[in-house]
């Protein structure tokens, strides 16, 4: 779903999220919100998703967002004290932009923070799409992004196993190639 100003606080998500179809617009998935909406202010605190989160599709032209917490964030947001324990998965191909985040999977705003938060599970990408970030915290930045005291854990390990190959270093915080521990892929100047 999507949220349009207000605070979720304490929430848990112990059901599997999945989706297995190609939208016609943007697709934002997540184990609590689907979409900070532009324009109002929203605050995530306390929460932990325990389910998995899937994506399941082929002939897609569109962006895809995965997130374990939030799958896109397009406002004025804090998302904070909240961690994921849910497997990540993406397959599919087409021209597909995938931005999967253990924590957010695509921020698209300059007022967003995202702090003391923790990916707990790992990331699969076995997807042949068009262009992938993925990120134990956040998959995509187009704008900078505040982001601190935030873990991708050792049980976080992220797999690419698409036509796409990246490097990936567990010490990697901002992967050029589109991949890293913190934050898979960034276009403008970060605050890590």
């Amino acid at each position: 779903g999507r949220m349009q100003g207000g605070t979720v606080t304490n929430c848990r998500n112990y059901g599997t999220v999945e989706c297995s179809v190609a939208p016609v617009q943007a697709l934002n998935i997540s184990g609590i919100v689907g979409l900070l909406e532009t324009g109002y202010t929203n605050s995530l605190s306390f929460c932990e998703n325990h389910g998995s989160v899937k994506y399941t599709a082929s002939n897609s032209s569109k962006n895809i967002s995965l997130g374990g917490i939030v799958g896109q964030v397009t406002s004025e947001s804090t998302v904070s004290e909240s961690d994921n324990y849910g497997a990540l998965t993406v397959t599919g191909n087409g021209n597909t932009r995938f931005n999967i985040g253990g924590i957010v999977g695509i921020n698209q705003t300059t007022a967003a923070t995202i702090s003391n938060c923790n990916n707990a599970n790992t990331i699969t990408n076995s997807s042949s799409a068009g262009t992938i970030h993925i990120g134990g915290i956040l998959g995509s930045s187009a704008i900078a992004t505040s982001i601190s005291n935030c873990n991708n854990t050792t049980a976080g390990i992220i797999t690419d196993n698409g036509t796409c190959t990246y490097e990936y270093s567990s010490n990697t915080t901002v992967g050029g190639a589109g991949t890293a521990g913190i934050v898979g892929a960034c276009t403008a100047t970060k605050k890590i």
